[in-house]
């Protein structure tokens, strides 16, 4: 039995669905981090605003109605910050790209995946030697979920080449 458990596989979030069904009722609504932290504050008894926007009562009313079936208060904090990301991830990975030590060409084409949705491989050469090659088939990913992806991947590639050597990228347009 003692064995058993020691391989049980991660518990699942007891409140995963009702994140879902706040996740889809966010995305419908086309609310943004910043109304949905006003509820947040709103929910607290901590905001300090006087109007109230109606797309802030909308959330709000949601807000209350899972915390009346027990959803924590403290997990909107996190779907407001998980919001937020979502929002700037976009901003976020054009400065990591133009962070790094890449041509402006180079740096261009790793920013056109995203904008165009481009589909192909990118190889990472150092010494003219691949080190590293990404397949990107972002088929119908949101701009902001492929940028969250790159910006983590990318950032892997970078860690592991060698101090003090030049990596340069060719970028291989493809049907993947």
């Amino acid at each position: 039995m003692l064995r058993e458990n020691l391989f049980q596989k991660e518990l699942e979030d007891p409140y995963e669905e009702a994140i879902k069904e706040f996740a889809s009722f966010i995305r419908e609504g086309a609310f943004t981090s910043d109304q949905m932290r006003e509820a947040y504050h709103l929910l607290l008894g901590i905001s300090e605003n006087k109007e109230q926007d109606p797309a802030v009562g909308k959330i709000l009313a949601k807000m209350n109605e899972m915390a009346d079936n027990g959803f924590p208060l403290n997990r909107f904090a996190e779907l407001v910050g998980f919001q937020r990301d979502f929002e700037t991830a976009i901003p976020r990975y054009y400065q990591f790209i133009d962070s790094l030590d890449f041509s402006q060409k180079e740096a261009a084409v790793l920013k056109s995946i995203v904008e165009r949705k481009r589909k192909g491989e990118v190889e990472f050469l150092v010494d003219g030697i691949n080190f590293a090659t990404l397949k990107i088939r972002a088929t119908g990913l949101k701009p902001e979920l492929l940028a969250e992806e790159l910006i983590n991947l990318i950032g892997e590639v970078i860690k592991k080449i060698p101090k003090g050597k030049k990596c340069e990228l060719m970028f291989v347009a493809g049907s993947l």
